[in-house]
């Protein structure tokens, strides 16, 4: 995966040395030799606008991105790879997930982005802010064939109306994205509902087809009652995260109960119109029941306050019966859990839902 996305942004950067819609640098650009046009920041473009990336013609990339990790350090391997190879040394500015929203007014109100531009769902704001450049006229297949084929199956659920009533391609997905044939093995993009694996242990292993979010409650209560503390502290039913930057916990499950892939914060239906859930009926019901589950002490009484930190903390404790996440974003506390040998208290994937 690290190869992968670090291929795929070398390969935006042969697309275009500026993902942002900054007049400045076109108007600073001069004639030089062999049909190929200076940039400001040291690189030349061919005059197909394809930048020619070269050690002899070193460029500075600035990039601003919406994560809870901290940048990459310069003699990070792809880091020098990058350098040593195409001349291109990358300057990050990380943005916490908390502050982004609030930077994301800052920025387009001074009308200055930097070159690239990564904040996951609130891309929308940038691209109706006129932050963004269509990347259409790159994404050919004369121009970047890889990338052509890379989103050519997926180009209408790709395309966003900035407001001019024009769609275009704006933002490269990152996931969602598969090539040949999926095999089994550690999914760390897995969804889902998960369930501690001690739990389906001490019912037996029961048959998860067919199952229902009320099933899947039900054994959570059931174990519940019978171990109402787990290494000499309160079991925790269901855990729920609502932190900045981890909220899709808590948004993202009704598309899924409704039979929808994870497309944000909206679902796509055939005709690949995109339509906001949050305001409709599949979220009024599985709300409505997390309620009614809450109401019988089955979800933990901090999960509206808990930071991610301390909702990670609770799950390698090895308390925690269920939640809702997708893999990646707790494997430190699956780890945790592996570390200490206790692999009864570890979840597994889905409980069919």
């Amino acid at each position: 995966m690290k190869r992968f996305v670090s291929l795929l942004l070398v390969t935006l950067l042969v697309l275009s040395l500026t993902a942002c819609n900054t007049a400045s640098k076109q108007d600073t650009a001069a004639t030089t030799p062999n049909n190929q046009t200076a940039t400001e920041n040291g690189g030349t473009e061919q005059k197909s606008g394809l930048p020619v990336l070269s050690p002899d013609n070193p460029v500075t990339i600035s990039v601003w991105t919406m994560t809870n990790y901290s940048a990459p350090s310069a003699d990070n391997k792809l880091s020098k790879l990058l350098k040593e190879r195409l001349g291109v040394t990358i300057n990050y500015e990380i943005i916490p997930p908390e502050n982004a929203d609030q930077k994301i007014g800052v920025l387009l109100a001074g009308g200055e982005y930097a070159d690239l531009m990564g904040t996951t769902d609130l891309n929308i704001r940038l691209i109706k802010g006129g932050a963004l450049i269509p990347l259409d006229d790159y994404l050919t297949e004369d121009k970047a064939n890889l990338l052509y084929e890379h989103v050519k199956p997926y180009w209408n659920r790709l395309a966003t109306d900035a407001g001019d009533g024009e769609r275009h391609i704006y933002v490269l997905p990152n996931y969602n994205r598969y090539y040949g044939e999926i095999v089994g093995g550690t999914h760390y993009g897995a969804s889902g509902f998960w369930i501690q694996k001690h739990v389906l242990e001490e019912l037996g292993y029961p048959s998860l087809e067919n199952m229902t979010l009320e099933r899947y409650f039900q054994m959570i209560e059931e174990y519940m009652k019978k171990y109402p503390t787990i290494d000499g502290m309160p079991t925790i039913g269901f855990e729920l995260l609502c932190a900045p930057g981890r909220e899709w916990v808590l948004t993202n499950p009704p598309q899924y109960l409704a039979g929808h892939p994870n497309n944000g914060g909206v679902v796509v239906d055939e005709n690949n119109v995109a339509t906001i859930f949050a305001d409709k009926e599949i979220a009024k019901r599985y709300y409505k029941f997390l309620n009614q589950m809450n109401a019988k002490g089955l979800i933990d009484k901090e999960s509206f306050t808990q930071t991610n930190d301390q909702y990670l903390a609770k799950l390698a404790t090895g308390r925690v019966l269920g939640m809702y996440d997708q893999r990646w974003a707790f494997g430190q506390a699956y780890d945790s859990l592996v570390a200490e040998g206790k692999y009864e208290r570890t979840c597994t994937y889905n409980a069919g839902l």
